[in-house]
């Protein structure tokens, strides 16, 4: 695992009329992350060869899944040990 996952879900894909979606043009358009933290590293697609994902509907999705990680990056919390000597701070502060 790389990390944080989120999920999203849009309708079913259509059947193609004249250009069916390539696997190099659904990378193409999931890649474009602009400056966010995020980058496509790997994609895997069982699409049919015969189907059709409107652009705009698979640039939704890319800006919707950013939106939920970036989400879920800015709640995340981590535990940090932090050891604190009060009595040897105290010493200090009356040796000064």
């Amino acid at each position: 695992m790389y990390g944080d996952e989120v999920e999203v879900i849009s309708e079913p894909p259509e059947i193609a009329v004249n250009k069916p979606i390539t696997l190099e043009k659904l990378k193409d358009s999931l890649s474009k992350t602009k400056d966010t933290p995020y980058i496509l590293a790997n994609l895997q697609s069982d699409l049919d060869n015969d189907v059709i994902i409107p652009v705009s509907r698979i640039n939704s999705l890319r800006r919707e899944a950013i939106e939920k990680l970036l989400d879920k990056k800015q709640n995340k919390k981590e535990e940090v040990k932090i050891e604190f000597d009060l009595e040897k701070h105290i010493d200090r502060i009356k040796r000064s």
